[in-house]
């Protein structure tokens, strides 16, 4: 019995030390999560606040959660991002360039995987189609605003500097790579006003943020066929991949050049 109720003493004790030795640790590190793209970004409508600090409405309404991972080209103090839509417009007759070929497109698709899920069943329904590719359109939304430390000098202070921010209560997260490599960010906004409200308690902490502009973009697709204009290619058994009524028939200046992707999405 001695030597039984011994080996339970060990045991328990062998548990516990593992459990003591193996706990995480209470701090998000830079590889736990990944910064969105912009077009990924989904902004929160209820955003806890970190424990320990102020708590904000602006910033829990307007806030989104950034993690870490490559980010965008961002401005400090810039205006909105002017890029130039793809070329593209609804037609009512077809393209024709200077070679003589006649061209046209089917979209907008709001990413490729709905562009070549329509074309495998326009093939599957119909033969003899000429498709030569898919284009993409570029369009410029409206930038969010960016409280940020700007980039450290190495990837040491930088998790440094966030592990002091974690312990005041503060959230914030290390971004890893891209021009913002080593930056903190401390909060994403649509609206300027929140923004700034985070920025000015932050700087009244002795936190040397800053403000600057996250510039976005949505990416649409498009397929692409010679040939006149047709119609019917916009359905397929009655429907269409991105929902009734919302694919078009696109003209494009130039069908040598237009198709930028693989020839079959």
């Amino acid at each position: 019995m001695k030597w039984f109720v011994l080996s339970l003493v060990l045991i328990n004790g062998g548990i516990f030390l593992w459990f003591a030795f193996n706990e995480p640790p209470n701090v998000r590190s830079v590889e736990e999560g990944r910064l969105p793209r912009v077009a990924e970004i989904k902004l929160i409508q209820d955003q806890e606040a970190a424990p320990g600090a102020e708590p904000s409405d602006a910033v829990r309404s307007d806030s989104s959660r950034i993690e870490p991972d490559a980010t965008p080209e961002i401005s400090i103090e810039s205006g909105p991002k002017n890029d130039k839509p793809g070329k593209g417009n609804e037609l009512a007759r077809g393209s024709v360039d200077k070679a003589g070929r006649e061209c046209f497109g089917i979209g907008w698709f709001d990413d490729i995987a709905q562009a070549r899920d329509h074309l495998q069943r326009l093939e599957r329904a119909r033969s003899g189609l000429d498709n030569t590719g898919v284009t993409e359109r570029v369009t410029p939304l409206e930038d969010f605003h960016w409280v940020l430390i700007p980039p450290m000098d190495s990837r040491e202070a930088a998790m440094a500097r966030y592990r002091e921010l974690v312990d005041r209560g503060v959230e914030a997260y290390v971004v890893p790579t891209g021009e913002s490599e080593n930056a903190i960010s401390l909060g994403l906004f649509r609206s300027r006003k929140s923004a700034e409200d985070l920025l000015s308690r932050r700087q009244a902490e002795n936190i040397d943020a800053v403000l600057a502009n996250f510039p976005r973009n949505r990416i649409s697709y498009a397929l692409v066929f010679e040939g006149a204009p047709d119609r019917s290619l916009l359905t397929v058994d009655g429907g269409s991949a991105v929902g009734e009524g919302k694919l078009q028939l696109i003209e494009f200046s130039d069908c040598e050049g237009v198709a930028t992707a693989e020839k079959n999405p």
